[in-house]
């Protein structure tokens, strides 16, 4: 282009040079600054790869952390319900404990005195002495309302 302006003219002024230099630099610094951006553009994806990384880093420590608290939960609900057998074995044990002390002082018993000792329902003590006789621990002697427990010999 400056070229053709000369051609046109004859001969370079002194103002059309200095445009033209100016004109020059301007394109080599829009040259410079278009490769700035086109870095920053480039830093700028690296820091959104990396940022999904981080996310989907993120979203899998999370699925880790969901699994453990369900671990967790279960072992806590698996410790509670082991908990719950216990105390449930050391009552059973504890009237078939109170039922055999009771033979022991009183010789025999109807289930309306194990009722009372106990302080259970009728269907519960009937059970645990049903258990009892299965165990061969007592014997059920007479029928009804005349039915007694004793100790086994």
């Amino acid at each position: 282009m400056p070229g053709l302006i000369s051609r046109i003219f004859g001969k370079k002024s002194t103002s059309l040079t200095v445009l033209e230099d100016n004109n020059s630099k301007l394109i080599e610094t829009l040259k410079d600054q278009n490769d700035i951006m086109k870095m920053k553009e480039k830093n700028l994806n690296d820091l959104l790869s990396t940022l999904q990384k981080e996310q989907d880093r993120n979203t899998e420590l999370q699925n880790h952390m969901v699994v453990l608290l369900q671990a967790t939960e279960l072992s806590r609900l698996r410790k509670y319900k082991s908990e719950k057998v216990a105390q449930a074995a050391r009552k059973i044990l504890s009237d078939e404990e109170k039922i055999l002390n009771f033979l022991k002082e009183k010789k025999h018993a109807s289930t309306k005195h194990f009722i009372s000792i106990l302080g259970l329902r009728r269907e519960t003590v009937s059970r645990k002495l049903t258990e009892l006789v299965g165990k061969k621990k007592i014997v059920r002697e007479g029928q009804g309302k005349n039915t007694v427990y004793k100790l086994a010999n």
